[in-house]
């Protein structure tokens, strides 16, 4: 039993109709975080589940399908409100009263997302197809090493959240120099006691940005951190309620929420966010493979495809915390 097939008997490569089912399934593998995966993490639960979730043109070659939750990068969804927009039929979306923000630029095939800078009362986020291709050989069929195909379908889907999760923080790490915040205190202040005046200090410049915004705050609105794995141990010893109590003299005074991820370039520093309000991403398209013979190679040419979009129109919601 693999990942995506539960039984690789079934599968049928002599007939249109088994070639549509094995690509159906594929394509609910690729597609699974994307559809489910957010679930779980807010959940914080992980499962398997049944072909009841699948059509029926892949329940005869999918009894089991697994998340595979721990090895994707979701984190960004707990900063950005993604809106599924794969039913609707349109290129885009609007976020009004954007007086500064951050969108994705349009990229050619294989280049990564890149951000430029949005000014103006309304801003329209395009839904920009992003994605690539490999070659499957043609033998690993003829073979039936099913097995290396779920390998290389896997290696697949990581690539692809990969980057789609990179073109998220990447809007995060473009927010200008203006909206740093230096490490707070000084000689005679502990690591521990600075970083959480660094918190506080993030933490009360965005309410105070945010008062004449038209994004509504409160001195009890929640705040997420996103920070580097590099930085984990000294973000959780400063939000730690038993720990900072007793050893440290002061305290986190908001309520904070810490996200971490491999997926920041800069591992000095971190983001102090109030999330979602106009901090917004879009899926027009979920990932899709399709397949073609390549006779001159005798290999499945398997490409990618996806559509998504993002936007922070009010980059008053975020602060860059230092770290030294």
């Amino acid at each position: 039993m693999g990942l995506i097939f539960s039984d690789y008997k079934k599968i049928d490569l002599h007939s249109a109709d088994g070639v549509a089912k094995f690509y159906g399934a594929v394509n609910h593998f690729l597609q699974g975080p994307e559809k489910v995966g957010r679930k779980l993490v807010h959940a914080g639960v992980r499962e398997f589940t049944t072909t009841s979730d699948f059509p029926a043109e892949a329940k005869d070659v999918m009894e089991k399908f697994h998340v595979g939750i721990d090895e994707i990068d979701v984190g960004y969804e707990q900063v950005f409100n993604i809106r599924d927009f794969t039913t609707i039929p349109r290129d885009g979306f609007k976020i009004r009263d954007v007086s500064s923000g951050l969108t994705f630029a349009k990229m050619k095939a294989g280049q990564k997302a890149k951000v430029f800078k949005v000014i103006g009362t309304d801003a329209e986020v395009k839904f920009d197809m992003y994605g690539g291709a490999i070659g499957w050989s043609r033998k690993w069929f003829d073979d039936e090493e099913f097995w290396t195909i779920e390998d290389a379908a896997l290696e697949f889907r990581r690539k692809w959240f990969s980057n789609k999760a990179t073109a998220f923080y990447g809007l995060i790490e473009a927010l200008p120099t203006t909206h740093d915040v230096t490490w707070q205190g000084g000689v005679g202040n502990t690591e521990l006691d600075r970083d959480i005046a660094t918190i506080n200090t993030a933490c009360t410049q965005i309410l105070n940005l945010l008062k004449t915004a038209g994004v509504g705050v409160t001195a009890n609105s929640q705040f997420v951190i996103v920070a580097p794995v590099a930085l984990k141990a000294r973000i959780l010893r400063a939000v730690d309620t038993a720990f900072r109590f007793s050893e440290a003299a002061g305290q986190v005074a908001f309520a904070v929420t810490p996200m971490f991820t491999t997926n920041l370039a800069d591992a000095t520093s971190y983001y102090v966010a109030l999330p979602k309000q106009k901090a917004t991403g879009g899926n027009r398209m979920n990932l899709t493979i399709l397949s073609q013979l390549d006779v001159l190679s005798y290999s499945e040419v398997v490409s990618g495809f996806g559509r998504f979009g993002g936007i922070i129109g009010e980059i008053k919601q975020f602060a860059r915390c230092a770290t030294a």
